[in-house]
């Protein structure tokens, strides 16, 4: 039973340590090979972000719109009543762009882009594509898993920004059109309420769960070695790791913001 139990203490310290060495190795094997094959990797990259932050923005937006009028109408049909009307904008804007946005799309995050990545990688160990990469010399950190952690990071930190300003701005205007909180909500005093650092712990918060998402999704989908079954397996192992991690590090994120 003790053996079970330092197992299961120790395992989370393992894995985390495993994530954290994929983008270690694969800038290690970016600096070794220099400038060879930086366009191709720009290129993927590119692509990568694309896929991950363009192509889905306006699913993203809608979403938070929608979010975002909730909570306002909650709001003020709470603190209306009780006098707390003008505090509304300074308590709801940086809630909703620095706390609910961010957590909700590195969640869509894992489902969508994470197991998407997992799935390619391990789809390409077990059609033997990255073992004939490696037998033509192309090193599979450096042009397979770097473009693909780097990509996820700028993803992440742009679309949770964008995504995170589009749902203050239409949440606050798709909940002014209702008489409940007409008087309370409006677009200018949303907005005036949004401070710098707020947005910018929003991207941060963004990009971290990018890198995240991109370290765990590229360790399980490198980890798949024998049969197309792994890849389910390794898919669902990185969604529940990577949400774990998102919900850990938007905790460690709130607070340090209130430490300080």
């Amino acid at each position: 039973m003790l053996a079970a139990l330092g197992r299961f203490a120790v395992r989370p310290l393992g894995d985390t340590f495993a994530a954290l060495a994929v983008p270690y190795l694969a800038f290690k094997a970016r600096l070794l090979e220099g400038s060879r094959g930086l366009r191709l990797c720009a290129s993927v990259a590119l692509r990568q972000v694309y896929f991950t932050a363009v192509e889905p923005l306006p699913v993203f937006a809608f979403m938070a719109v929608l979010i975002a009028a909730v909570l306002l109408l909650i709001a003020s049909a709470l603190m209306e009543p009780q006098g707390l009307a003008p505090l509304l904008p300074a308590l709801m804007a940086p809630a909703i762009v620095r706390e609910v946005i961010p957590l909700l799309v590195g969640l869509v995050f894992v489902a969508r882009t994470g197991t998407a990545v997992t799935t390619e990688i391990g789809t390409l160990r077990i059609t033997h594509e990255l073992d004939a990469l490696e037998v033509a010399g192309i090193n599979v950190d450096a042009f397979v898993v770097l473009p693909r952690v780097l990509g996820l990071t700028v993803a992440g930190g742009s679309l949770t920004l964008l995504t995170g300003l589009f749902g203050l701005v239409g949440g606050a205007a798709m909940a002014s059109l209702s008489p409940l909180a007409a008087r309370v909500v409006t677009v200018p005093s949303l907005v005036d309420a949004l401070r710098l650092d707020a947005l910018a712990m929003t991207a941060v918060k963004g990009a971290t769960f990018g890198f995240l998402v991109a370290c765990v999704a590229c360790r399980h989908g490198l980890a798949v070695r024998k049969s197309s079954r792994e890849i389910a397996v390794a898919g669902a192992r990185a969604t529940l790791q990577a949400t774990v991690a998102c919900f850990v590090i938007d905790a460690l994120y709130t607070l340090s913001s209130f430490a300080t």
